[in-house]
């Protein structure tokens, strides 16, 4: 792997920063399209996390040879056959060093028109977008002896067979009680994915990842600097005061009465935390989906709640709003450090954040981000 330290970056003149591919398999062939201009993004808690929106051509010698290959007579076939895969590549190539790792699998949502001067807009889609139009043929029943790590696994490979699992999460818990599952295999992976404080999506190189949820305790993948050797080009800091949660209400994940249990809350009680309801009021914070299957109890409930939810929201809930160079090996959720140099009127700022979400220009591989301090999902 290539150095991609932020002072590594720093030292390559930006208008060497190139660095794209783009390819679609159509059957058991592959052929080269080319980009002329586009973005990539990346967005935690969504079914489609990642996206692409591009400007391709195909070129001559693609269209060629697919004809060659059979089943394909137009430039419009290379681009918009029905199941083709798309993967684009992204990263840096500045002459006789280079690395371009691929950033999306995916398929094409429907493809454009083409346009007079022969290009095409096309919006490409992690398998998100297939997942989540997925329903289970037949109803799934899973034992109450089965392991979470193993239900999710299960349904996975069920509908994406043969796709690469790559499974790092801890929980080693089961599901308790007999699961059966019907209608949208998105569902029961949410469901199950909840209860193991953990999260699922496709990543670059048709696979599914599953990870413990994020928290700011972990250690910092990236930082992100202003100042000498530093990749920061702009920032943009708020933080929003409607954050400011102080109590956490648990609902049932159900209302079918399958649920032991009511509503439960926790609170913030200590007259020292800057959260203390005291300071400013009480802001209430919902949390429908904590539990769909593990809590059995009323009191775990609130555990649940006191565990992942009040802690969650405790800290200041600021975001930041970057511009820099990008690093294509980044994921949604991790945790990055940004470093702002002191200006005529602070001090410097040092931030230890969650990444929200980034998107990274095709042509001037400049990426803008948004991060934040806590998490913005209920998961």
């Amino acid at each position: 792997m290539l150095d991609v330290s932020p002072q590594f970056l720093a030292s390559i003149p930006t208008s060497t920063l190139r660095g794209h591919s783009l390819t679609v398999s159509i059957d058991d062939y592959t052929y080269p399209l080319v980009i002329e201009s586009g973005s990539w993004s990346v967005t935690g808690g969504q079914d489609i996390r990642r996206k692409a929106d591009l400007t391709v051509r195909v070129p001559n010698s693609s269209l060629r040879q697919a004809v060659a290959d059979g089943g394909v007579a137009a430039t419009w076939d290379v681009i918009g056959t029905e199941g083709a895969i798309f993967d684009l590549g992204s990263g840096f190539d500045w002459g006789s060093q280079s690395e371009i790792v691929t950033v999306l699998s995916g398929q094409a949502a429907p493809v454009g028109e083409q346009q007079p001067d022969g290009t095409f807009k096309v919006t490409i889609n992690d398998f998100g977008a297939a997942l989540s139009a997925m329903s289970f043929e037949v109803p799934l029943v899973q034992a109450a002896s089965m392991t979470r790590k193993a239900a999710i696994e299960q349904i996975i490979s069920m509908v994406f067979p043969g796709i690469t699992i790559e499974n790092t999460m801890t929980d080693t818990g089961t599901l308790h009680t007999q699961q059966l599952w019907s209608g949208s295999p998105r569902e029961a992976l949410k469901a199950l994915l909840s209860d193991a404080k953990a999260e699922g999506f496709f990543v670059p190189g048709r696979a599914f990842r599953i990870r413990d949820l994020p928290t700011l305790t972990d250690a910092p993948v990236w930082t992100i600097a202003t100042g000498d050797g530093g990749t920061v080009k702009s920032y943009g800091r708020t933080r929003p005061l409607d954050k400011l949660y102080n109590r956490v209400r648990v609902v049932p994940g159900t209302t079918d009465g399958t649920q032991p249990f009511s509503y439960g809350s926790a609170t913030i009680a200590d007259p020292a935390h800057p959260r203390w309801p005291g300071r400013f009021g009480i802001g209430v914070r919902s949390a429908p989906d904590v539990t769909s299957t593990t809590a059995a109890t009323r009191e775990e409930a609130d555990e649940i709640a006191l565990a992942i939810l009040t802690s969650k929201y405790a800290g200041t809930s600021e975001t930041l709003e970057l511009g820099a160079l990008a690093n294509p090996a980044l994921e949604a959720g991790d945790v990055v450090r940004v470093d702002l140099a002191a200006s005529a009127m602070a001090f410097s700022q040092h931030y230890t954040h969650l990444l929200e979400q980034f998107t990274v220009d095709l042509r001037t591989h400049d990426m803008t981000a948004q991060t934040r301090s806590t998490a913005d999902d209920d998961s």
